[in-house]
């Protein structure tokens, strides 16, 4: 089961925090949480169903504090989501995070 720290702050290829047009960074939590709730992509298409699976996904992610454990059909849910949302600066950072390529740490 994947551990994944949703409070990671996404960067710029500087390095620099990315951040939002409010000046807010932006974190891998929010990353995930707008695409789980967006209506993006082949959103348009799901069932109910489907559409209240992504609801509690967000919700679990929105209200985790630090590192929290997802089952790996969870961590394929937010890659397919976000892949479907972001540009590859974001989308590339969360597949790795979610693929354990970093190291995730408490915070």
């Amino acid at each position: 089961m994947p551990r994944v720290n949703f409070n990671q702050i996404l960067k710029s290829l500087d390095g620099k925090n990315i951040l939002l047009d409010d000046k807010e960074e932006f974190s891998f939590r929010k990353a995930a949480v707008g695409a789980l709730l967006g209506s993006g992509g082949t959103d348009a298409t799901l069932t109910g169903a489907k559409k209240a699976e992504r609801y509690e996904l967000a919700l679990k992610v929105s209200t985790a504090e630090g590192v929290v454990d997802i089952t790996a059909q969870e961590a394929e849910e937010i890659k397919k989501v976000v892949g479907e949302t972001y540009a590859p600066i974001v989308v590339g950072q969360v597949f790795r995070l979610l693929d354990g390529s970093v190291i995730v740490a408490e915070g």
